[in-house]
């Protein structure tokens, strides 16, 4: 219960890889899932800092982005974000300014479907990731 505790009092991408690296000296090689769930704390501190008050993953594998008012993404971000997901973003604006993802559709598999594998997950993480990115290193 303490590793849990003190995964939900982290504030920033730097602690997270600190505990991770504790963990890992401590208990040796970590499962795909403490891995993942390590990763996902990372993830959502840095969306924090760039003023995403949401970020949700549905069961159809869409994922789902919400950014403080106060904080919008300028134009020459929103072009890049339109780049880097071509034919799969859809932007809203009715509160605030929010933005979603469909999953990539992957040979011979419907990509509605889903949305809760392991390689499913790990997809929407990296778009997520990908997203920060943009946001954290270019200009508005």
């Amino acid at each position: 219960m303490d590793i849990y505790r003190r995964l939900s009092k982290i504030a920033s991408a730097a602690e997270a890889r600190e505990m991770g690296e504790e963990l890992r000296d401590r208990f040796g090689p970590l499962p795909e899932p403490a891995s993942n769930m390590i990763a996902l704390v990372g993830l959502k501190t840095r969306a924090a800092a760039l003023g995403m008050e949401k970020i949700e993953i549905t069961r159809g594998g869409t994922l789902v982005v919400g950014l403080s008012g106060d904080r919008p993404p300028g134009k020459k971000q929103i072009g890049g974000i339109v780049e880097l997901f071509p034919g799969r973003l859809s932007f809203e604006t009715r509160e605030g300014f929010g933005l979603t993802v469909k999953p990539q559709r992957s040979s011979g598999r419907d990509a509605c479907g889903g949305g809760g594998t392991a390689e499913e997950v790990a997809s929407r993480m990296a778009d997520l990731e990908k997203l920060l990115k943009l946001l954290e290193f270019s200009d508005k």
